[in-house]
């Protein structure tokens, strides 16, 4: 029988070796968190039994160890804190302070709340995953998966303020939701599709990117548009466009920049679009088309009056979805929603189109047809 955990090796093989496997990203945070001098305290297992363990493994050509006195403390330090994490313990705060809720997990790391959701959108915690439906308040973590459909959208709602909103037939991964010493890193993989982002005001060591499968968008304190299309004949194209900050685009391998600085810098109405995959990116204004998504403007809108009569049953099979918006107070909306902002909803009834305070919906819900 083998005694050592497929766990054991998998963190040797991060720590070690640089591999990327499921719990690299741990490894990586565990080692953030260490560097917090006397911020946590955990009680590790015995150094001495588990460098015995680590000196076996070696003799069995698992692992090659440093002999150097400090990589062995590493190595004990930080995989004795990976077990506690793995085992689903929190980590004590030193100073006896509780972590914030809810955004906090364990070790530092942060959560992303699903704030609006509609249609068909899945969440994944591995590619094997059948996936489930996300509700209002559902939590999401680093190394989850988050897909959208046809007529879907989902709003995400960052630690401090920032938001995404996924447009539908988008694959996106959250990779990075840490807080370190008080500065924020953020990060998400968007595989294809496209997000709208709206970033708070940050301070500058905070890092909030969007990682497309070429480049990097970094960005500070905007609002902006990034796209991956792969139905423009030539694959994983990215499109980024900027209503308003400023934001650097950063050629990437593997999601290592290439480059110190960014290889393009767009400010408020700019876009860029990559020529070919991987290539250099033109620059022009913002297109209309654009502003209007990002400003949640893109959805089907029109005077009430001016559209015909609805049915419940038509609505559906011109949508394929009916939603009910209870709203405080016990009233309801009965419809589609067809387009979005900060503060509204636009949602297409039976008697027309017609605006919906956000801040007053208390659930949606999808409604069967008889």
């Amino acid at each position: 029988m083998d005694e050592f955990s497929d766990l054991e090796k998998k963190i040797y093989d991060a720590l070690i070796d640089n591999k990327q496997n499921e719990v690299s990203q741990r490894v990586r945070n565990i080692e953030e968190l260490l560097s917090r001098a006397g911020t946590y305290t955990v009680k590790l297992p015995d150094s001495n039994e588990m460098l015995d363990r680590f000196q076996r493994m070696e003799q069995q050509k698992i692992i090659k160890l440093n002999r150097s006195s400090s990589m062995n403390k590493k190595i004990i330090f930080i995989i004795g804190a990976a077990a506690v994490i793995f085992l689903g313990l929190f980590l004590a705060m030193g100073n006896g302070d509780k972590p914030k809720e809810p955004q906090m997990a364990t070790s530092g790391e942060m959560k992303a709340k699903v704030t609006f959701v509609v249609g068909d959108v899945k969440v994944k915690s591995n590619s094997g995953d059948a996936g489930v439906k996300p509700e209002v308040g559902t939590f999401l973590a680093a190394n989850q998966m988050l897909f959208t459909g046809d007529k879907s959208t989902v709003d995400l709602e960052f630690a401090h303020g920032s938001s995404l909103r996924i447009k539908a037939n988008t694959e996106i991964a959250i990779k990075r939701l840490v807080e370190t010493n008080g500065n924020l890193t953020e990060e998400v993989s968007l595989k294809k599709g496209m997000l709208v982002a709206n970033v708070t005001k940050q301070k500058q060591t905070d890092n909030f990117n969007i990682v497309t499968p070429t480049v990097i968008a970094g960005v500070r304190g905007t609002r902006f548009l990034v796209v991956v299309d792969p139905d423009k004949g030539k694959e994983d194209i990215t499109r980024v466009s900027v209503l308003d900050g400023v934001v650097g685009i950063t050629k990437h391998k593997d999601e290592v920049p290439l480059t110190v600085e960014p290889i393009e810098i767009l400010d408020s109405k700019q876009s860029a679009q990559e020529i070919s995959r991987g290539g250099n990116f033109k620059r022009s204004a913002i297109t209309d088309a654009d502003i209007k998504i990002i400003e949640g403007k893109d959805g089907e809108e029109s005077d009430a009056n001016s559209v015909p009569a609805e049915t419940e049953k038509s609505l559906f099979a011109k949508y394929g979805r009916l939603e009910v918006l209870s709203l405080d107070g016990g009233q309801a909306v009965t419809g589609v929603i067809t387009a979005m902002d900060d503060n509204t909803f636009t949602v297409h009834t039976v008697k027309g189109f017609v605006k919906v305070d956000r801040k007053k919906v208390i659930s949606h819900d999808a409604k069967q047809l008889k």
